[in-house]
């Protein structure tokens, strides 16, 4: 995925993806985004937050970085990027026998 400018307080970021191309909601102000393109990007959210949280907790490279703006569309996809990738962390923590635990502490 590739993020050519992280989202601004009323705008998204402007983002292009191998598997999506350029969402329709990508770069556009809150004022244009339909209700249809908020679920698509609260879909997109999650998968793709969970998907990072969980692969940076297995490189050991946790970063919890969020390329939507605490303020955009009043902090709710903020604030499910941060759920969602702590679940794909929980994710990774589940899967892994508790002996790799005790070992990186």
């Amino acid at each position: 995925m590739m993020i050519k400018s992280t989202g601004k307080p009323n705008r998204s970021p402007l983002i292009f993806c191998n598997d999506l191309g350029q969402p329709v909601w990508s770069g556009k102000y809150e004022h244009q985004i339909t209700g249809t393109e908020l679920t698509n990007m609260m879909q997109f959210t999650r998968r793709y937050a969970r998907r990072k949280g969980y692969n940076d907790t297995r490189n050991g490279a946790a970063t919890v970085d969020c390329f939507f703006h605490p303020s955009f569309m009043k902090g709710s996809l903020f604030d499910l990027w941060h759920d969602s990738y702590h679940q794909g962390v929980e994710d990774f923590l589940d899967s892994e026998p508790l002996g790799w635990l005790n070992e990186t502490l």
